[in-house]
């Protein structure tokens, strides 16, 4: 996807990223590809990079442009995973919240650098609020499981 963007906007996109996804909303249409677009030098991708940073009002404005909620992008830090993981991680549960309202979203995708599920990874990185929404979401089996390995 990347090469069929132009040079000019495949720096807006990458400059956006980094600086602010507000900065994307503003200046770019948000055309499917654009959105959804992952920067091949650094494999951020708008979704993650705004639930990664707690963006709520970003957030709500990609998933309204259409954006994957099931994307995968790397920012640099445990590897490649969705936005509802990285918002997981980091205890973004506001946007975690958003996420969770789109009928897509695939709550058990396992990421990261240990395949690990949103709800793994909560509970990994102490993350007791975060993994108390999503063992609201998941089946029992699973919630189980993630308590009594990782103590949450």
């Amino acid at each position: 996807m990347a090469a069929s963007l132009p040079d000019g906007l495949r720096y807006l996109k990458e400059f956006g990223i980094r600086e602010s996804t507000d900065l994307l909303l503003e200046i770019l249409d948000c055309a499917e590809e654009v959105i959804n677009y992952v920067s091949p030098g650094s494999r951020e991708h708008s979704l993650v990079v705004a639930a990664l940073n707690g963006e709520v009002h970003e957030v709500q404005q990609l998933l309204a442009q259409g954006c994957d909620v099931n994307a995968y992008a790397d920012p640099g830090c445990g590897g490649a995973a969705t936005a509802l993981w990285w918002a997981a991680v980091h205890g973004r549960v506001n946007v975690m919240k958003l996420l969770l309202q789109q009928e897509t979203i695939n709550i058990n995708e396992q990421c990261g650098d240990f395949g690990f599920t949103p709800l793994m990874a909560a509970c990994a990185y102490g993350q007791v609020d975060a993994a108390k929404l999503l063992i609201s979401k998941v089946r029992v089996g699973h919630s189980l499981w993630c308590v009594f390995f990782f103590h949450c």
